[in-house]
């Protein structure tokens, strides 16, 4: 009888783990993700929240970004954006991060300037970290915890946020292919982008226009171990794109991002 109830039990679970498998895979499509965004008036080109699942079906943690604006920093007329992330409380007994990220970006050509970062990650140092880049010199100066060190960067270097803002505001026709370097450690990578598809939804008989780029991230030195490929679905805002859509291939496995 014991055994009965537990084999039942099991089953059940089971059962659970296949229906909320397959809901969770279903509020990926790209319609049904603004759909939600539009029930919480969530449309907006100045900041957007970011819900990240592990294996496509595992929520892990949430991500914030915010486009602040124009600041006075150190001297210079610069925009600001601030991304903040966490892990999912539930997460954080078997794995804990937590991210708060600053970017200050040239106005005209959308060059990273200065970038800070402050991370905790579970069992490990906190990686605070501040660079400045010098666009003319292609030098970037780097503080974090081996100290101060300078590295050469490649021509438009970006961070991770401005390569974001970088793309949002760039303007975009089918097949066309970009390409941006990144640098926030010790080598330089390249972010290849190819936008493969413009796509019309329907919410609410109300039309709304997606491009859909494909990308992949990999280091300057091609060296296979630190690839990232991903595909992105971006709602056309007028002003700016909004991120609505990212799914990655990682090494450590698939990572889903939804506008939430």
């Amino acid at each position: 009888m014991f055994k009965k109830i537990v084999k039942f039990t099991l089953l059940l679970v089971l059962i659970f783990c296949i229906i909320f498998s397959i809901i969770e895979i279903n509020s990926q499509r790209p319609v049904q993700v603004l759909k939600s965004l539009l029930k919480k008036d969530g449309l907006s080109s100045q900041g957007f929240k970011l819900k990240l699942n592990f294996l496509l079906v595992i929520p892990v943690g949430e991500a914030k970004i915010e486009n602040l604006g124009i600041e006075t920093f150190r001297n210079r007329e610069l925009i600001h954006i601030r991304a903040q992330a966490e892990s999912l409380n539930y997460f954080k007994s078997l794995f804990y991060a937590k991210a708060n990220i600053n970017s200050y970006i040239e106005p005209k050509e959308l060059d990273s300037i200065y970038f800070m970062q402050h991370l905790e990650i579970s069992n490990k140092p906190n990686d605070d970290r501040e660079i400045s880049y010098d666009q003319k010199r292609h030098i970037m100066r780097y503080q974090g915890l081996r100290g101060v060190e300078e590295r050469v960067i490649d021509e438009h270097a970006q961070d991770p946020l401005s390569a974001i803002f970088y793309i949002q505001n760039k303007v975009f026709n089918i097949n066309e292919e970009f390409k941006l370097s990144m640098n926030t450690n010790q080598k330089n990578y390249i972010l290849k982008a190819r936008v493969i598809a413009k796509e019309s939804i329907q919410v609410a008989h109300k039309n709304y226009e997606l491009w859909v780029i494909q990308a992949s991230v990999a280091r300057k030195d091609k060296n296979p171990r630190h690839k990232t490929s991903f595909k992105i679905w971006f709602l056309d805002n007028g002003s700016q794109k909004i991120p609505l859509l990212i799914k990655a291939t990682t090494n450590i496995g698939p990572i889903v991002a939804k506008a939430n």
